[in-house]
């Protein structure tokens, strides 16, 4: 199946600093039809859900039925709107008791066309003083590449995340021949999906490869489940990756009848 893929940096920003772009798959919504929030990355915990929301490039906390808490997810560290670092979010995630964050700091230089990623964090939410907390740094460079003939780096698409014991779990898509020139027509077999693997304390991942479409569904200690697409069909995998050992197993599949399925969730 062919599909058309762009190969953009995956932070988004508010529009006072750039124009974020945001895969059409990659978000979800609710609001009214007049007000509606954008969001591309969201996480649950006690009864209530934290969410990035790309329209006003902030958090929110939603308990099902109405926004209980909301404040801007982009830090300024330093310098004006040409030539700055600041410190955006990748991604949400939650242990069950507290909600975290992967933040990207970054320095864009727009005289010198510099856009480089130099510190990834992993960093606790503080709701009620709309603040974060480092925990502990994060080596992401497998999913970073620099463009040819330029000084701009590039992120891998993210995907989703998961969390459990201490250990996260970040997944990404790359092209497997990186083309930064721009959009093109791919089939699902020119993408490679892969994680990474971090004990939290340990900055460096281990990497392993997922199967095409790729979509992260839950993690339980070493134990990840994802979704994996079928090659000639809509079917969807439901698959098994023991990181400990690198053992895979298909646990389910489901057929692509009226569609293809996507974006799981798990109760246990």
């Amino acid at each position: 199946m062919k599909r058309f893929f762009g190969f953009f940096v995956v932070v988004l920003l508010c529009a006072s600093i750039f124009m974020g772009y945001a895969s059409a798959d990659a978000g979800f919504y609710f609001g009214t039809p007049t007000i509606t929030n954008n969001l591309y990355s969201a996480a649950a915990c006690k009864d209530a859900f934290l969410c990035c929301n790309i329209n006003n490039a902030d958090y929110i906390l939603f308990n099902g039925e109405s926004i209980q808490s909301r404040f801007p997810y982009v830090t300024i560290l330093e310098g004006d709107v040409s030539n700055q670092r600041y410190r955006s979010p990748l991604g949400v995630v939650s242990d069950g008791e507290n909600f975290y964050s992967i933040e990207m700091s970054i320095h864009e230089d727009r005289t010198a066309e510099i856009f480089k990623f130099e510190r990834v964090e992993f960093r606790r939410i503080n709701i009620e003083q709309q603040s974060t907390e480092l925990v502990a740094e994060l080596d992401i460079s497998p999913a970073i590449v620099l463009q040819t003939g330029s000084k701009r780096e590039t992120c891998m698409r993210f995907l989703s995340a998961a969390l459990s014991n201490s250990i996260l779990y970040l997944a990404f898509e790359t092209p497997t021949e990186s083309n930064n020139s721009g959009f093109m027509f791919a089939d699902e077999s020119d993408f490679e999906h892969f994680v990474l693997r971090y004990e939290i304390g340990n900055p460096t991942p281990q990497r392993f490869v997922l199967a095409g479409g790729a979509e992260l569904v839950t993690a339980e200690g070493d134990l990840v489940m994802y979704s994996a697409l079928s090659a000639d069909s809509n079917d969807v995998q439901i698959c098994m990756l023991d990181t400990s050992t690198g053992n895979r197993s298909a646990l389910q599949t489901i057929p692509g009848k009226n569609g293809r399925a996507s974006r799981f969730a798990y109760d246990t």
